[in-house]
């Protein structure tokens, strides 16, 4: 299970107070539709890049039921993604989280291959592969 940061301020930050004047939507919605956008670029654009994302997959994943142009494009307008479709400082927000995923996948990869291949090795072959796949 992953988590994003959701800061505090968010419902009060100029990025939303524009997307929700813009979609003419209330603030929790605008917020709900953003924190949307995030989870599911989680797991579907981990690099924050939606720029080969249909703008209706994207409205979908956002559960924003109206034009999903319309929705992109304030979210454009609001500054919330970029005019080549990234997430506006995606890195900035995830950068930690994406950085835990790779470690742990790392380290399963690690495990994995010791498991896997240490039962056909010497002792020194094994003491070897231990420290190479040792935890990051």
């Amino acid at each position: 299970m992953a988590w994003i940061e959701l800061p505090q301020t968010l419902p009060t930050h100029r990025k939303i107070m524009k997307l929700r004047r813009i979609l003419k939507i209330k603030t929790p919605q605008a917020v709900g539709h953003v924190a949307m956008l995030w989870l599911w670029s989680i797991d579907n654009a981990p690099d924050g890049d939606l720029s080969k994302v249909d703008v209706e997959d994207i409205a979908a994943a956002c559960e924003w039921s109206k034009s999903a142009e319309t929705f992109v494009a304030a979210m454009k307008e609001a500054g919330l993604m970029d005019p080549d479709m990234k997430l506006h400082d995606w890195d900035e927000y995830t950068g930690g989280l994406m950085e835990k995923r790779d470690v742990e996948y790392l380290n399963a990869y690690h495990r994995q291959v010791y498991e896997k291949i240490s039962p056909y090795l010497t002792d020194e072959e094994k003491q070897w592969l231990r420290e190479a796949t040792r935890e990051v």
